[in-house]
């Protein structure tokens, strides 16, 4: 997957190969000691690789569509019960879930694998933990976060991305601000701490846009975000455009 020079020739290596099973991986060094928040040591961890959404911006489908191999990668709730009980058991009592997606498109499929890593991670004698996940705002179901939130979730991070319509489609997202809007209510009602980001400009924004993105942010001020411009990565379809 390496491009490299050589003398005034560039050589670009084959894409690297895609793990499909990330159970057979080697579990992942851990940083020691864990950082602290809010005065607890929290680590990261992945239960996940990939997406299977393909928006005109994102590096992520862009590897996957030169790598190949599954969009969307799952480990088995019984391997990342095993991880976290260890990390629990050095200290750990915050989870910081890095998966691209965390909570599945079908909500039926998701509480099934929430079911299995609560029993899993009882029966490894975990005690009480929080979580911070990340979801998109078309995934943002009540039940799922609920279930969610009764094995400790705490924290959820939207992808909103814009606040109209007309950047959703530009950006190729494939939701509406009425599902952006609607996800933030969910959290906000099951009393989870919500933050998202947004890109304010991209190649293609009007006026219009940036007026509804400032709007947008003005209606969700409560809310922690981030917001910044669109990058155009190599790759996407977005840098073809």
């Amino acid at each position: 997957g390496l491009v490299w020079r050589d003398a005034e020739r560039l050589v670009e290596n084959p894409p690297a190969p895609n793990p499909p099973d990330l159970d057979e991986l080697a579990s992942p060094p851990h940083k020691q000691p864990p950082d602290r928040y809010l005065g607890l040591p929290i680590v990261n961890l992945l239960g996940s690789r990939g997406c299977t959404h393909a928006c005109s911006f994102c590096s992520i489908a862009a590897w996957h569509r030169r790598c190949g191999g599954p969009r969307l990668r799952l480990r088995d709730p019984e391997r990342i019960a095993d991880e976290m009980a260890a990390l629990y058991r050095a200290g750990a009592r915050l989870f910081n879930f890095h998966d691209d997606n965390f909570v599945l498109d079908d909500p039926a499929a998701m509480i099934e694998r929430a079911d299995a890593l609560a029993r899993a991670l009882e029966a490894r004698q975990v005690g009480a933990i929080a979580f911070a996940v990340k979801c998109r705002p078309d995934a943002a179901d009540p039940r799922v976060l609920a279930r969610l939130r009764a094995m400790g979730l705490f924290r959820v991070f939207l992808g909103i991305e814009a606040g109209t319509d007309a950047a959703l489609g530009q950006l190729g997202r494939g939701q509406t601000v009425a599902e952006n809007e609607r996800a933030l209510q969910v959290v906000r009602d099951l009393d989870l701490h919500a933050a998202y980001n947004l890109l304010l400009l991209n190649p293609d924004s009007t006026l219009e846009d940036v007026a509804g993105n400032v709007a947008f942010l003005r209606r969700h001020a409560h809310h922690p975000t981030n917001f910044c411009r669109t990058e155009v990565y190599a790759g996407t379809p977005l840098e073809r455009r």
